[in-house]
C-alpha cells in the first residue's frame, strides 16, 4: 500500500452537525425576555401610580361635589367641600408644616405659580371662606360657583404652582 492512494480511502463521509433546537434558550433570549418584563411591570406601576395620583383624587372630589350641587344647589356644602379640596392639595405640594397654619388671604398667596401668577385668586378664597362660615345668609352671584370650581379644578390641574419658600413667611 502506498500512502498517496490508501489516503483518499482513510477518509470519511462528511457529516452534518445535529440541528439546533428551539428549547433551552440561549443567555440572550433570556436577558431579552427579562429586560421585557422589567420594561412591562415599569409601566404598569407608573400608570397605576398616576390614576393614583393626589391630583386625580383631587379632580374626583371636585366633580362629585359638582354634580351634588347640580341636583340640590347647596352652595354651602359646595363652598367647605372645595375649600377641603384646596387645603388638601395645598398640604400634598407644599408640606403640613407650610399650608396647614395658612387662611384667608395669606393661604391665597402662598397659592402662586413658580411665575408669580396667582392660580387661585384671594377673592376666591375669601368668598369661599365666607360662605362656609356665613352660611345660608351670603348672597353668591349668579353662576358664582362654576367659576370656583372652575378655578379649582385648574389649580388641581397647574404641575407645580408654588414653590415652599413662598409659603414661608405667610402666616397671618
Amino acid at each position: 500500500m502506498t500512502p498517496q492512494s490508501d489516503a483518499l480511502s482513510a477518509l470519511r463521509d462528511i457529516h452534518l452537525p445535529d440541528t439546533v433546537g428551539l428549547w433551552p434558550l440561549a443567555p440572550g433570549w433570556w436577558l431579552l425576555a427579562a429586560a421585557l418584563f422589567a420594561l412591562a411591570i415599569f409601566f404598569f406601576a407608573r400608570s397605576r401610580a398616576r390614576r393614583r395620583s393626589p391630583a386625580r383624587a383631587a379632580l374626583s372630589l371636585v366633580e362629585d361635589l359638582s354634580q351634588r350641587f347640580d341636583e340640590d344647589h347647596d352652595t354651602v356644602a359646595l363652598a367647605t367641600g372645595l375649600s377641603e379640596v384646596l387645603r388638601r392639595i395645598a398640604l400634598v405640594r407644599f408640606g403640613r408644616n407650610s399650608a396647614a397654619p395658612l387662611h384667608g388671604a395669606a393661604r391665597a398667596r402662598s397659592m402662586t405659580d413658580v411665575k408669580g401668577r396667582n392660580t387661585v385668586s384671594p377673592e376666591l378664597i375669601e368668598r369661599l371662606e365666607t360662605v362656609v362660615y356665613a352660611g345660608g345668609r351670603f348672597k353668591v352671584e349668579l353662576d358664582e360657583e362654576k367659576r370656583w370650581i372652575d378655578a379649582v379644578r385648574s389649580f388641581i390641574q397647574t404641575r407645580n404652582p408654588a414653590s415652599a419658600p413662598a409659603l414661608g413667611g405667610a402666616g397671618s
